[in-house]
């Protein structure tokens, strides 16, 4: 939130040295006029996420965590058990996709795709990969939906903790194919 704030400041006082220079007081309180109102539209995405943060919904996290899987290596539990942990932890919800198949899950949202496959099981351990598989980027080339995109890493990974407290997490990049957008 306080970046916001910070933002707009900066954007107001470079409009404001424009129009001193300009000599124009006009210039100032239309940019005064623009600040306010952009941040009456963009406060609110600020302080939902804060909010999730504080709740603990999700977690922070560096801007590219989508371009990471996820390995999970938990003791054995059942498929049965694992959907009903995510189900528990807030998943899913309106506007999630959730498809549940033989070692696969699926998320689907409006703006990207993940899945979760289970890669190798002994005696003791199953393994489960969970890899954003396509997102939409939005300006400035962050991917669109990121908070809910954190929202539903955070729930997975809950999930393989309440399960198993020893739970094993290694992540690893993965290669990302990226389409640039003119216009």
């Amino acid at each position: 939130m306080k970046r916001m704030f910070v933002v707009l400041g900066v954007i107001f006082a470079i409009i404001a040295i424009t129009g001193l220079a300009l000599g124009e007081t006009m210039v100032i309180w239309i940019g005064l006029g623009i600040v306010v109102v952009v941040g009456f539209f963009v406060a609110p995405l600020f302080k939902q996420a804060d909010t999730m943060l504080a709740s603990g919904q999700i977690i922070k996290r560096d801007a590219d965590f989508m371009k990471n899987s996820q390995t999970f290596t938990i003791s054995r539990v059942g498929m049965d058990a694992l959907i009903n942990a995510i189900k528990d932890k807030g998943l899913p919800y309106d506007g999630l996709e959730w498809k549940t198949g033989d070692g696969v899950m699926t998320f689907k949202s409006r703006y990207w795709e993940a899945q979760m496959i289970k890669l190798d099981s002994d005696d003791s351990c199953d393994k489960w990969q969970f890899t954003f598989l396509s997102w939409e980027e939005g300006s400035y080339g962050s991917a669109t939906g990121h908070t809910e995109m954190n929202a539903v890493m955070t729930a997975i990974e809950k999930a393989f903790i309440a399960l198993d407290p020893n739970t094993k997490v290694q992540t690893e990049r993965i290669k990302v194919n990226t389409k640039s957008k003119f216009i």
